[in-house]
């Protein structure tokens, strides 16, 4: 499955437990001709950002950033930079497989008990 229809998987289930309110999708992937990075470059869009990222303080995280990977999929050097740069800054942070692990490491924040799955 893609990693377009794996995040879609997550924001379905995000919707159905009432948290779509407080999560976010980047749009930081995929193809663009030049002059739509340069120009998206301008406006801030970096290199490296997880995929989504949930606006909800819990157990002493200010929210949690998650990248999202397709089965066999592996974090970039700039994703895995971003990733603990978050995590130095307070944030919960973490790298899922597919949307079931995203699923899961969602819950696991929601219910406090987050602990990295990707070190």
């Amino acid at each position: 499955m893609s990693e377009h229809l794996e995040q879609v998987k997550v924001m379905q289930w995000c919707i159905r437990n009432g948290i779509h309110d407080v999560i976010l999708a980047i749009p930081n992937g995929g193809k663009r001709d030049v002059r739509t990075a340069i120009k998206l470059k301008a406006e801030g869009v970096k290199k490296g950002v997880s995929d989504m990222f949930l606006a909800l303080p819990k157990n002493g995280y200010h929210g949690l950033w998650l990248e999202l990977k397709d089965k066999g999929g592996k974090p970039t050097k700039e994703q895995k930079e971003w990733i603990y740069k978050m995590r130095e800054l307070g944030y919960a942070a973490d790298v899922a497989v597919g949307h079931q692990q995203a699923i899961e490491v969602l819950e696991l924040y929601i219910m406090g008990k987050w602990e990295a799955l990707w070190s």
